[in-house]
């Protein structure tokens, strides 16, 4: 199953994951399944997915009845709002932003392979000053309700 990704990876690159062990799990599978020069991987609490703080946990039906939802949406709440003791999707942008700034200084000219979880990107740039490009892709699949709640799409 990683052949296919080690394949298209850089043997030379720098590893960088976040501090969870799934993330970690994962890229020693895909150095496993390939020939990799540089298997050291530097774990980064910044690249980690977003911390739900109280709503971790809770079952989705339970929480959508104490929430408004909008008709089309496919998330649990709006970009700024804060979960509490949590942080907010723009929070995870900011954090994951000032990580990757921080790890393209760190190792300038060099290729880096980062595993997270939580979507897929991928990311390139020819070096500081040059910008650098970012290719987000999300699952699609049918939007449904498992909750029973009229107007609380999700996409699965």
């Amino acid at each position: 199953m990683f052949a296919r990704l080690a394949a298209l990876l850089p043997q030379d690159a720098i590893w960088v994951t976040s501090h969870l062990s799934r993330t970690v799990q994962t890229a020693q599978a895909i150095q496993a399944a390939g020939h990799f020069t540089s298997p050291e991987i530097h774990q980064d609490k910044d690249f980690a997915e977003q911390h739900l703080g109280d709503w971790q946990g809770l079952d989705r039906r339970s929480f959508l009845l104490g929430r408004q939802q909008e008709p089309d949406s496919f998330w649990y709440a709006a970009a700024d709002e804060r979960a509490p003791n949590g942080e907010s999707f723009v929070d995870v942008i900011e954090r994951v932003g000032a990580g990757v700034a921080r790890v393209n200084r760190t190792y300038s000219g060099k290729d880096i392979v980062a595993v997270a979880h939580g979507g897929t990107i991928r990311a390139r740039s020819e070096g500081p000053g040059k910008g650098s490009e970012f290719e987000v892709r999300l699952p699609v699949g049918e939007v449904w309700n498992d909750a029973g709640i009229p107007g609380s799409n999700w996409a699965r």
